[in-house]
C-alpha cells in the first residue's frame, strides 16, 4: 500500500470512486478533546487520515496523549456547546452536526462524535477506500494471468477495448481476447457483473 499511495499522490486525483469497508475504530476523548483511549483500528485510521504518504513515525502526542486533528476537536466542541445551550435553553444559531469528512489518497474518512457519559465523548472513525486500491488487492485472488490482470484493471477503470489495446501495446483483437477470457474465467457476461464480482470477493 505505501507504494500505491506514492504512485497516486503526485496525481492529486481524489475524484476516484470510493468503496465502503469494514474498517472502523473508536476513540474515547474528554470534553476538552484529549484522547483517553484509542482502539488499535482507530490508531491506524488516524495515521492514514493524518498522513497521506505512509510514515513510520508515531502519531503526534501532547504530554503523552495522542492528539485529535483540529477539525475533530471542533466537532467535539460543537457537541459540548450544543449540549450546554440545550441545558440553558439558549439555542442560538444552528450548529453543524458533529461529523467531519476528510479525504486523501488513502480514501475517505468520516469522524462522528457522540456522548458516552457526561464527561466522555466517543468518536468513531470509518474509512472508505479508493476503488483502485480495492481492485489491486483483489487481483491476487482472481484466477487470471499477469496480462489478464493488467487488462482487468483497465476494464475496471472503464476503458474501451481499443484503449486497453493501446495501453497494453497489443492489437485490438488481442485485447478483445483478453477481455473474453477474463469474463469466461469469472463467469460474468458484462462490465457491471464483472465489477460486482471483483468487488464482492
Amino acid at each position: 500500500m505505501p507504494h500505491i499511495a506514492h504512485a497516486l499522490a503526485p496525481t492529486r486525483n481524489l475524484d476516484v470512486e470510493l468503496a465502503d469497508t469494514y474498517e472502523e475504530g473508536l476513540i474515547v476523548a474528554g470534553i476538552d478533546g484529549k484522547i483517553l483511549h484509542l482502539s488499535p483500528q482507530a490508531e491506524r485510521l488516524l495515521l492514514l487520515a493524518g498522513y497521506p504518504q505512509f510514515a513510520a513515525e508515531p502519531l503526534p502526542r501532547d504530554a503523552g496523549h495522542f492528539v485529535l486533528p483540529p477539525p475533530v476537536v471542533r466537532i467535539c466542541q460543537n457537541l459540548v456547546r450544543a449540549f450546554k445551550e440545550r441545558l440553558a435553553e439558549d439555542i442560538g444559531e444552528e450548529l453543524a452536526p458533529p461529523v467531519w469528512h476528510h479525504r486523501n489518497v488513502w480514501g475517505g474518512f468520516a469522524f462522528r462524535a457522540y456522548w458516552l457519559t457526561p464527561a466522555l465523548l466517543g468518536v468513531t472513525v470509518h474509512r472508505q477506500e479508493p476503488l483502485p486500491l480495492r481492485f489491486l488487492r483483489r487481483m491476487n485472488d482472481l484466477p487470471l494471468s499477469a496480462r489478464e490482470r493488467e487488462a482487468c484493471l483497465l476494464l475496471l477503470a472503464g476503458h474501451s477495448r481499443a484503449t486497453i489495446a493501446e495501453k497494453l501495446g497489443v492489437s485490438r483483437h488481442t485485447a478483445i481476447a483478453h477481455c473474453r477470457n477474463i469474463y469466461a474465467k469469472l463467469n460474468v457476461h458484462n462490465r457491471a457483473e464483472f465489477a460486482a464480482k471483483v468487488l464482492s470477493g
